[in-house]
């Protein structure tokens, strides 16, 4: 999904879409704000259902890297096959010469005032975002005082980020012919 989708979906779940604006909202406040909240609920989002990636590298026996070397949006490996290696907070050592397959979870692109709601892709999938807009919507109504919806909407953005599952893939298991279980 687009940033410009996102915004829209957002604006008219609160009533705030305005179709012929190409801003999506004539609400100045919510114009001015949008990018930041949706930016700091992508952020919160995904520490419940985390950005994989993978990147594959030559590597050589004693040498050392950040993971910043691997990504710089990377934060934590998650595994890395094809070389024995050592880990050390955010320094890896490999143990072995080799092509090393690096499993890692990285964050997302930072959403700003400059960012291109027509090039911006979101790297979430599709339930993390629709909790996100919960989440968005929530933000920008608790802004507006005369407006009980704010801390509804809040409750169940708390509510929804608790049933986020963080899995991927499902374990599988194989039993065999003969196998008495």
């Amino acid at each position: 999904m687009y940033l410009r989708d996102f915004k829209k979906a957002t604006l008219q779940f609160i009533e705030e879409h305005e179709p012929s604006s190409l801003v999506l909202t004539k609400d100045k406040d919510i114009q001015d704000k949008i990018n930041a909240v949706i930016n700091n609920k992508m952020f919160d989002i995904m520490k419940y259902k985390k950005i994989e990636a993978k990147e594959v590298m030559e590597v050589s026996e004693n040498q050392e890297i950040e993971l910043s070397d691997i990504d710089s949006k990377c934060y934590q490996i998650k595994k890395i096959k094809g070389v024995e290696y050592e880990p050390d907070g955010k320094y890896i050592t490999f143990l072995e010469d080799g092509t090393a397959s690096i499993y890692y979870y990285k964050y997302p692109k930072t959403i700003n005032d400059e960012t291109e709601d027509d090039k911006y892709k979101f790297e979430l999938d599709d339930e993390a975002l629709e909790v996100m807009k919960i989440g968005v919507a929530a933000a920008l109504l608790k802004m507006d005082i005369s407006n009980r919806f704010g801390q509804i909407w809040e409750d169940e953005y708390q509510r929804l980020l608790q049933t986020l599952d963080s899995r991927k893939t499902a374990g599988i298991i194989t039993i065999g012919e003969g196998v008495d279980v």
